[in-house]
Parts: C-alpha cells; structure tokens; sequence
C-alpha cells in the first residue's frame, strides 16, 4: 500500500468533521437570514401600545395570537375604552439575541399614562418566519369581575360581558348600570384597566335608604308588636302560673308597656324589630294588711317585614316568645 493512499485515509475524517461543522454553521445562517430582519423590538412595541391607544384592533389583530381567548376579547373590545392610554414611551431596543426553532423575542420596558398616572411594565414582543407578533399581549390585558347578584349584574359598556368577567387592554370604561335589586347599587361610572390586574364591579348597600325604610316602619312595627302581645294575653298564651297561689288565682292581668330590647336590623331582604312586653298582675300573699302584691312579667315579641325588589315591605309578621317570660314581684 502506498504513503498517498494511507494519508487520504487518515484525513478522511477530519475531512467529513469540517465539512460537518460547515454545514451546521451554514443552517445556522440560513435560519438567521430566514427571520425578517424588519422592524427593531422597540418599534414592534411602540406599534402595539400605539394600536392600544387608537383603538386600533385591525392592528392589534395581526399583532397578538388569536388562540389567545382573553386577548381576543381585549382586541374586540378596544373601541370601548373611554380615555385610552396616552405619553406611552418605549425604551430602546435594537438587538433581538438568538433565534430558536425559528422565533426571536425579547422583552421591551415601557410606559404609558392613564387618567394622569403613569404606569411602567416589560412588553415581551417576536420576530418569526411570519412576521411580527407580541406573545406578551396576554400579561398588558387586565380583567373586570362582574359579580352577580339575583340573577343581575353590572357591565362594561360596549363590552360583551354576559359572563362573569371580560378581559380589556389598559384604559378607562364606562360602567353600564342595571337596577339592582333594594338596597344595592353600583357605585362606578367608570372602571380603570391595568395591565395583569383584576378589578371587580361590585353592588354596595345604600345605607341610607335602609335607615329611610327601617324609620317609615318602625311605628307601625311597635304597633304589630302590642297588638300581638294583646292577642297572646286574651289568647292565653302568656303563662299566670306564677300569679296562682293555692285557690287563689292571679287578678288584673294586662298589658303595660313595650321596650325595644335591640336595635331594629335589615338582614337578608328582611327588616326586623324586637320588642320586650311587660305584663302586670296581682297575686294573693295572704298578709293581713296587704291580701294581692303586684307582679310582672316579660316576653319577646319579634315584628318582621319582608322587602321586595323595589323596597316596599310586606305586611307585619309577629312572634311573641313566651321562653323566658316569669312573673316576678316589683321593688
């Protein structure tokens, strides 16, 4: 065997190590030179917030991926905001860094202002075979909870939020107001968006219409309550076996006075009063200068109003508990 022919073997393979290292070296710039080289991760930033600001969804469409449920819906609802963002500001970023699997990305500082605020965040934007998106789309979105409350509840105006929440970009939006059911209302004309953030249009009690109902019933409950504690005495169901003494049975028995023993309350589509009763009887001691002595004895009388939708009540339900009703002597 000749000297030639046993060095092309042994340079064989370093021949096919090199030829190796060239082609990887070579697919690597091919996939390089197959990302567009186009806009800077700046400008693909500053065209988004832009699009945010003017509402412009036909932009923000081509930009952000549409398998995305919640940017969809932000993309949709973009015509709704109110007062958009403004002063938005991007820092400068030139260099994209390596590609992989054929996609470049980067984050992108930004910041923007909202109803005289400035807000700063980190917008994360790519550069693919197909052109420019921004996968950080579905961080910028902020959601409004929309809780219900007897089968009603508040809305984002121009927003399509028949569920319980709707997903927005950063603005402000106006509140649609339905009626609530007595005492709540909605408090919010308008709702701020920010990015990564929930915010919940929630009903609020009207403190002060309750006191106005809770005052224009309490005559008539005080009323409810003596007439049902009345009815009890003539009905028998307050209990005289503590005025009976042997044969002797109590005399005078009546009706005196009533007392609220708590504050009235509005719980649950309820009002409520409670009421003490004092009943008054004589009972036979037997003594020589002195046959009866006055005694007394207390019961419960709870008055409930039941209050629909609008705030008007029911007719007046008693209760007179009798539990702990023991006639005892006066001091």
């Amino acid at each position: 065997m000749s000297t030639s022919n046993t060095r092309q073997r042994r340079a064989l393979p370093w021949i096919i190590g090199g030829v190796a290292v060239a082609f990887l070296a070579l697919a690597a710039i091919i996939i390089a030179i197959s990302i567009p080289r186009g806009a800077s991760p700046s400008a693909i930033a500053q065209r988004f917030l832009q699009a945010v600001s003017a509402s412009d969804a036909k932009t923000l469409g081509e930009l952000i991926d549409d398998s995305d449920e919640s940017v969809v819906a932000a993309v949709k609802h973009v015509e709704a905001a109110t007062s958009p963002i403004t002063a938005i500001k991007v820092e400068e970023v030139s260099d994209w860094g390596a590609a992989t699997d054929g996609v470049v990305q980067t984050d992108v500082p930004y910041s923007f202002t909202l109803n005289g605020e400035t807000f700063t965040g980190v917008l994360t934007v790519a550069r693919t075979n197909e052109g420019e998106q921004v996968p950080g789309a579905t961080a910028f979105t902020g959601v409004v909870a929309l809780p219900e409350m007897e089968g009603v509840r508040a809305g984002v105006k121009g927003a399509d939020s028949t569920g319980g929440s709707v997903a927005l970009f950063p603005g402000t939006y106006g509140v649609a107001k339905p009626d609530m059911p007595f005492p709540f209302f909605i408090a919010e004309d308008e709702v701020a968006v920010m990015p990564g953030e929930s915010t919940t249009i929630a009903a609020r009690k009207d403190d002060a219409k309750v006191q106005e109902l809770v005052s224009s019933l309490t005559a008539g409950a005080e009323q409810a309550a003596v007439t049902a504690a009345k009815e009890a005495l003539s009905a028998g169901t307050i209990p005289l076996d503590g005025l009976q003494v042997g044969a002797h049975a109590g005399q005078n028995v009546k009706y005196t006075e009533i007392a609220e023993y708590l504050p009235p309350s509005y719980v649950d589509s309820q009002v409520t009063f409670r009421y003490l009763t004092t009943f008054d009887g004589d009972k036979w001691i037997g003594a020589l200068s002195q046959e009866w002595v006055t005694m007394q004895s207390k019961a419960k009388v709870i008055v409930t109003y039941t209050i629909d939708d609008r705030g008007t009540a029911s007719a007046a339900s008693t209760i007179v508990d009798t539990s702990e009703s023991v006639w005892g002597q006066l001091h």
